[in-house]
C-alpha cells in the first residue's frame, strides 16, 4: 500500500484546450500542476504498487464535482510509474475528506 498527498487537481474540464493548427493540447494549468504534484510525489516515501490496484482520492472539499479530480490523479500515478497502467485499477472511490489538499491511496486489487 501506498499513501501520497499532492496537491488539489484540476478539473477534467480544464486539463487541456483547442490550440488551432495542434488540436488538443495539455492546459499550462494542466502542467503546471503535474510538475507541481511530481516534486511533492518526489519529496516522500513512496513506492510502485505493482498489478491491479484499487485507489482512493481524497479531496479538499471545493468548487467542482469530485468525480472531476480523478483523471488527473490516474494519469500522474502512471507518469511517475506508481502504478502500471490505469487500465490495472479494478476500483476508484473518490469523496471529499478534511485532508489538506488531496490524498491518494493505493493499494494491491
Amino acid at each position: 500500500m501506498m499513501v501520497i498527498d499532492i496537491p488539489v487537481p484540476p478539473s477534467t474540464n480544464k486539463l487541456f484546450v483547442n490550440v488551432p493548427g495542434r488540436g488538443r493540447v495539455k492546459s499550462s494549468e494542466y502542467r503546471k500542476w503535474r510538475d507541481t504534484a511530481g516534486r511533492s510525489i518526489q519529496s516522500q516515501p513512496h513506492a510502485k504498487v505493482p498489478g491491479r490496484v484499487s485507489i482512493t482520492i481524497e479531496v479538499r472539499r471545493g468548487r467542482g464535482d469530485i468525480d472531476n479530480k480523478v483523471k488527473a490523479v490516474l494519469d500522474l500515478l502512471v507518469l511517475h510509474r506508481l502504478i502500471d497502467d490505469d487500465k490495472h485499477v479494478e476500483s476508484v472511490t473518490a469523496r471529499w475528506s478534511d485532508v489538506d489538499s488531496c490524498r491518494v491511496t493505493v493499494e494491491a486489487a
